[in-house]
């Protein structure tokens, strides 16, 4: 009973309310001022849940990576199926290891992949209509995806596991904007809880990358926990590219197309001349033997750039080495 209030210190406190000294919930109202109530303005809704790890420049700066990595897989992967193919980055999200898992169907072609230096796992997952379809362009198909989700055969796995070489090899050059690492695909799984690399609560950037070919059209996830990347976040930032990408551009030579165009290397080979056989007489020839070309000793040879022939000229030495005196400019 010795925390009851006695009636005088009840009217005290009850008269410092109505002079509005005392904060009481919800506020209280006096000279149009709301007493003891925070600003909405100034309340900011946070979820222990999923923590704020990955700031928003961060999250840009991902998003470019990735776009550079979408314009290298549509190269990669449109020569190694052999069709026309569209890789696009759709988004970069800041979710949980577990949402993560939770949207990747079952089953799903996954591969862990080692990031050094960080000496960390990040995950790539292929949905079955991508990696259906690959393989049925692959094995001689139209491109056409499985109906059916089926875990793959172990000759349809070493196709699929090629396919995931290719994919993995264009990362290395991806991040090279921000930083180097190195990527080395260790286990190939048929669904992602064998595949383990976060507790379930821990935030991970998730990239969602679009690929079309054929009559196919589906995705390839990526996962980044944020530990595997916390050693070089501080790298990722897209305004300081923005800035470095600038300064290149004011530092570029200033002789226009002549000047960039001046520094392609170009292949440059002298033809002595030419001949005709036929297979059988090629089959065998052995050494020792003389093949009789269309020019003689004291003609001009061709010298081709590039493929083309663009200069003729005599063939001599020069300190030691052979070379050619150009004689005559065709071209």
């Amino acid at each position: 009973m010795a925390n009851l209030l006695s009636k005088n210190e009840i009217d005290v406190l009850m008269g410092a309310i109505n002079r509005g000294e005392v904060p009481t919930r919800g506020g209280k109202r006096r000279n149009n001022l709301k007493v003891g109530a925070v600003p909405a303005k100034d309340a900011k809704a946070y979820d222990f849940r999923h923590p704020v790890l990955f700031l928003k420049d961060q999250l840009r700066a991902l998003q470019a990576i990735h776009e550079d990595l979408g314009r290298q897989l549509t190269g990669a992967l449109s020569s190694y199926l052999r069709v026309a193919t569209q890789v696009k980055c759709m988004r970069v999200d800041q979710i949980s290891y577990g949402e993560f898992t939770q949207s990747i169907p079952d089953p799903c072609t996954v591969v862990k992949i080692k990031l050094q230096p960080s000496d960390s796992r990040v995950l790539m997952a292929i949905q079955p209509t991508v990696a259906s379809g690959a393989l049925d362009k692959i094995t001689g198909g139209p491109g056409v995806p499985d109906s059916v989700m089926r875990p793959f055969t172990e000759i349809e796995r070493v196709v699929i596991e090629n396919l995931l070489a290719v994919l993995a090899r264009e990362l290395e050059p991806a991040w090279m904007r921000a930083t180097r690492l190195n990527f080395a695909p260790e286990a190939v799984e048929n669904s992602i809880e064998f595949c383990q690399i976060a507790r379930k609560e821990e935030m991970v950037a998730a990239v969602t990358l679009e690929v079309l070919f054929g009559e196919t059209q589906g995705l390839i996830n990526l996962c980044y926990p944020f530990r595997a990347l916390q050693s070089f976040i501080d790298k990722l930032s897209a305004k300081d590219w923005a800035q470095e990408d600038q300064k290149a551009v004011s530092a570029a030579p200033k002789g226009g197309m002549d000047a960039v165009v001046g520094g392609v290397p170009l292949r440059v080979s002298a033809r002595l001349g030419a001949a005709h056989i036929a297979m059988q007489d090629l089959l065998q020839i052995k050494r020792g033997d003389v093949l009789i070309l269309n020019r003689t000793i004291d003609q001009m040879i061709d010298l081709d750039v590039g493929g083309k022939t663009r200069f003729t000229g005599h063939l001599g030495t020069h300190h030691g080495k052979k070379a050619v005196l150009i004689e005559e400019r065709l071209g």
